[in-house]
């Protein structure tokens, strides 16, 4: 909340702030979307991510995602795919490759994972 504050208060009211974090209590679902933490390029990470996810929903905490491809390790294309396509149906999903990624062109396997042109961005302005 004092971050939320602060950031409110350093733009004058403003902007409205965004705040991602891994530690959370009872509440902060109205100041910050929640982050599963630091994860494996695993299958049993990828299998784990959902359930986390909507636990964290069925306790309040809808806005929750996790790091796609994981953070550590290096992801194959499948797996690396697939993170893509779950993360598609979550709030919020941010994309690491550890650094010592063989620096495969993935961007391309992502493009294929969802038809993008089946969903419409729109402007929340009137």
């Amino acid at each position: 909340m004092a971050t939320r504050d602060g950031l409110l208060r350093r733009s004058g009211g403003k902007y409205r702030p965004f705040l991602l974090t891994r530690s959370f209590f009872a509440g902060s679902q109205r100041y910050a979307a929640v982050w599963t933490g630091d994860n494996l390029a695993d299958w049993s990470h990828l299998r784990i991510t959902v359930p986390m996810c909507l636990s964290l929903a069925v306790s309040g905490v809808s806005f929750c995602g996790a790091d796609v491809g994981g953070f550590f390790k290096n992801p194959t294309a499948e797996l690396f795919a697939r993170w893509y396509q779950v993360t598609y149906m979550l709030s919020t999903g941010l994309t690491f490759v550890y650094s010592n990624s063989p620096g495969k062109p993935f961007t391309a396997v992502r493009g294929n994972c969802l038809p993008l042109e089946t969903y419409r961005v729109t402007s929340l302005q009137p």
